[in-house]
């Protein structure tokens, strides 16, 4: 009996996640500054961080940190490469 209101409550909070998750991700944006949309003009070939520091600038982004990549040791590992001389 435990163990199913144990399992009980786990469904419900789990249900509770699942709803916040869905509103947050489906709910409105950042309001514009001005009209109704904030439309940016990205040249090509830009970086990510650029785009995303200009976006923030704008006001379309509350945080450009989400778009740096992650500062791990995997992450900046120089590369290996094997040539039949190094062997």
């Amino acid at each position: 009996m435990r163990l199913l209101f144990v399992l009980a409550v786990l469904c419900v909070i789990a249900a509770g996640v699942f709803e916040w998750a869905w509103s947050a991700w489906d709910g409105p944006g950042m309001l514009a500054r001005s009209g109704k949309e904030t439309v940016a003009m990205v040249a090509p070939h830009t970086r990510v961080h650029d785009i995303a520091q200009t976006l923030e600038q704008m006001g379309a982004l509350k945080s450009a940190v989400i778009f740096e990549p992650p500062n791990t040791p995997f992450h900046r590992a120089p590369r290996c490469t094997l040539s039949p001389t190094s062997w």
